[in-house]
């Protein structure tokens, strides 16, 4: 053979290797379907990391692993969507918080205990840490349930139709709508507010009809659903993060090779990754898009607010102790 024709055969042969590369890495994969779901507006940088995260996993697994994204609460709410998980006829379910896991375990309600972190960022990093870690092993896998990633969901504020909220004392007889979650309750009943728990998708025609006063959420939410048209106020009060955390069944998920878990889990961190870039980007634009539109957006005394807001730590800290709060405050560090 001479060195031409030498030269020929090998180049072939290694375009088939490499060819050949993609195609035993896809074939290292069983053929799936992921069903996913949520009660996020498409428009929401989350539901776009969700169609992130289905590119990706079809990426790195040749296409043998795909995902379906149902969002804007087109399988129900979170609630129906979480008893689908439980099933089996859905696999992941995006969580708007934690603490919605409250009814499995009612220590999850510290992810809103009222100003435990300080901004989107810090929580973040603080859930990249070890106060995540302590979340995940304490108490989101003992309810049965595997976390995937942490996206942004953020600071939760106050709208109402009434008056701007700038401190306490401009909360009692207001009635706020809140996701069925004991720690909200409480925070609003401490302010001598009216917590209203109802579903999501009941709160833009609560809000339109008068059946309750406002409405608490990060700015986000009120933009990308347009909550601006039938609330007229807007107070930043930051009173507690959420994030948003796709979870999947954890019998299921311990049912995929390692492999196949690893691949769920890397391609869920990237992203996690995309979705936070988005986010701190979407939610300083939401405050804005919301003052064009005709809203009123204010400030408030936080100092007023945290002091307001003690009785709850010394509550909370009395039922389970301080380890996950001292671990979140070091990690926003």
């Amino acid at each position: 053979m001479n060195r031409k024709i030498f030269t020929i055969f090998g180049a072939l042969l290694a375009g088939a290797v490499l060819a050949a590369g993609p195609a035993r890495a896809a074939d290292d994969y069983p053929s799936m379907t992921i069903r996913a779901a949520h009660d996020i507006n498409e428009s929401h940088p989350t539901h776009k990391a969700m169609v992130r995260w289905q590119q990706l996993l079809s990426e790195a697994t040749g296409g043998k692993i795909k995902m379906r994204v149902f969002p804007n609460a087109v399988l129900g709410s979170t609630d129906s969507q979480m008893t689908q998980l439980q099933e089996g006829s859905l696999d992941i379910v995006v969580l708007g918080g934690l603490s919605l896991l409250g009814k499995y375990n009612d220590e999850a309600n510290i992810e809103l205990l009222p100003f435990l972190f300080s901004s989107n960022p810090n929580a973040m990093k603080a859930l990249d840490g070890a106060y995540g870690k302590w979340l995940t092993e304490k108490i989101i896998k003992p309810t049965g349930f595997m976390p995937m990633c942490f996206m942004v969901n953020g600071l939760r504020n106050v709208g109402n139709n009434t008056r701007p909220i700038v401190k306490p004392e401009d909360m009692p007889g207001l009635k706020f709508r809140v996701s069925n979650s004991a720690m909200l309750v409480e925070f609003f009943q401490q302010m001598g507010a009216t917590a209203v728990p109802m579903a999501f998708t009941e709160v833009f025609t609560a809000l339109q009809q008068g059946t309750v006063d406002g409405f608490e959420n990060p700015a986000a939410v009120f933009n990308a659903n347009h909550l601006d048209e039938v609330t007229k106020y807007l107070s930043l009060t930051g009173h507690s993060f959420t994030a948003y955390t796709p979870v999947m069944n954890m019998k299921k998920f311990n049912t995929y090779s390692p492999k196949v878990q690893k691949v769920l889990l890397d391609t869920a961190q990237e992203a996690a990754k995309y979705q936070r870039e988005l986010m701190y980007q979407y939610e300083d634009q939401s405050v804005a898009d919301l003052k064009q539109r005709g809203m009123k957006v204010n400030d408030v005394d936080k100092d007023a607010f945290v002091k307001a807001v003690q009785p709850i730590w010394a509550r909370f800290i009395a039922k389970y102790g301080r380890e996950g709060i001292d671990l979140a405050l070091e990690s926003q560090k």
